[in-house]
């Protein structure tokens, strides 16, 4: 079964790589992050995160092994494909039982370590995977993007939402105003 799993993903690999636009790979958090500075790292600690934000890998060394949808490009007859293989067995059977590990930067996760548990995830279908989340700061911009970005790191650390995007300055602000409860006085 697993081999008609592979060649099945690797199909959709194979879609993806050919409609992936200007790269049919992953993105490298490594790559995109090369001449940049950065505004320093915080521990999130363990938690679900959804895997339609888990985008890229961490190291550039990952890139040609899945296609841009994180599913397999590999032939099966390589040590990855075997892996992979037992891999889509082992969740078939009793799940994934390991978190993965990430960087979240700007609202996306790039993988550490946990790529083929990414790619089988998807490939079966979930919605989100247990991870172990380290946030990278960007470094301070005078941006709107920086700015809705700022908004959203104080909405996820009272919320721990992570599917809602906004595009505008105060939205997330906004946002939290609407659903934070408000203290009502003794006397109310």
């Amino acid at each position: 079964m697993a081999i008609q799993d592979y060649m099945k993903a690797q199909k959709l690999a194979e879609k993806a790589y050919r409609t992936g636009g200007s790269t049919p790979y992953l993105p490298s958090l490594e790559l995109m992050l090369r001449d940049k500075e950065d505004g320093g790292q915080v521990p999130l600690g363990q938690m679900e995160i959804p895997l339609s934000l888990v985008v890229g890998t961490a190291q550039a060394d990952r890139l040609k092994a899945f296609a841009s949808n994180f599913m397999p490009l590999l032939d099966y007859e390589t040590e990855f494909g075997s892996k992979w293989s037992l891999l889509c067995d082992s969740v078939r059977e009793v799940g994934v039982n390991e978190p993965i590990v990430v960087y979240e930067y700007k609202q996306r996760f790039y993988v550490v370590e946990g790529n083929k548990r990414v790619s089988v995830s998807k490939f079966f279908g979930a919605v989100s995977i247990l991870a172990v989340v380290t946030r990278i700061i960007p470094k301070p911009e005078d941006t709107d993007a920086y700015r809705v970005y700022s908004e959203f790191t104080a909405f996820h650390r009272i919320s721990g939402i992570y599917e809602i995007e906004m595009k505008h300055p105060g939205s997330f602000t906004r946002l939290l105003q609407a659903i934070k409860p408000v203290e009502l006085p003794d006397d109310a």
